[in-house]
């Protein structure tokens, strides 16, 4: 009966999605690190009603994450869908037509420029 409360605690802290990054990175949890600005590979896969977002980059790091919990902080997200442009514009990253609807990276790079 004691450790009930804990173990509450503990599950309660381990069941979210730890999101961190940098000007040019994204890291979930401790140990998946990626670098958006050197991706070779930007995919978008389902999973019944959720949208996951696989990227790879030129180290062979890879990460998939949920679309929903990188949109959640639009700070985030914002430095993550920068870096994709980035890749997928001026570094030729591979895509699949999912990544490039839910993205919007069918749109000429002039789109961006006007906005």
């Amino acid at each position: 009966m004691i450790m009930a409360p804990f173990l509450l605690f503990v599950w309660l802290y381990n069941r979210g999605t730890r999101l961190s990054a940098g000007a040019d990175w994204p890291c979930l949890g401790k140990k998946s690190f990626i670098k958006t600005y050197e991706l070779t590979e930007v995919n978008a896969t389902t999973g019944g009603a959720v949208r996951y977002l696989e990227l790879e980059d030129a180290r062979g790091n890879k990460l998939s994450v949920q679309l929903g919990d990188l949109q959640l902080n639009r700070e985030l997200w914002d430095l993550v869908y920068n870096g994709i442009l980035h890749s997928v514009y001026v570094r030729r990253a591979e895509t699949n037509q999912m990544a490039r609807d839910f993205l919007r990276l069918n749109l000429q790079p002039q789109y961006w420029q006007k906005r």
